[in-house]
């Protein structure tokens, strides 16, 4: 996004016409989105058990309940 206006005036000057920056621009987006959709679902859990691979200095104590 820092460099769409940059682009986009490139194109304007290389053209004569925002179109073709238009159709790059959607095209990209198309292709986030197609991206996004093909990611794996983050329901499930991906690393299963990592907390336990954690090296001691890095966990977090857990409080025990005062029952």
């Amino acid at each position: 996004m820092a460099l769409g206006g940059l682009l986009g005036s490139v194109i304007y000057d290389a053209f004569g016409s925002y179109e073709i920056a238009w159709i790059l621009s959607l095209a990209a987006s198309v292709g986030g989105m197609i991206a996004i959709l093909l990611m794996e679902s983050t329901k499930k859990e991906l690393i299963p058990n990592w907390e336990e691979t954690l090296p001691e200095e890095a966990r977090i104590p857990v409080a025990q309940s005062a029952d």
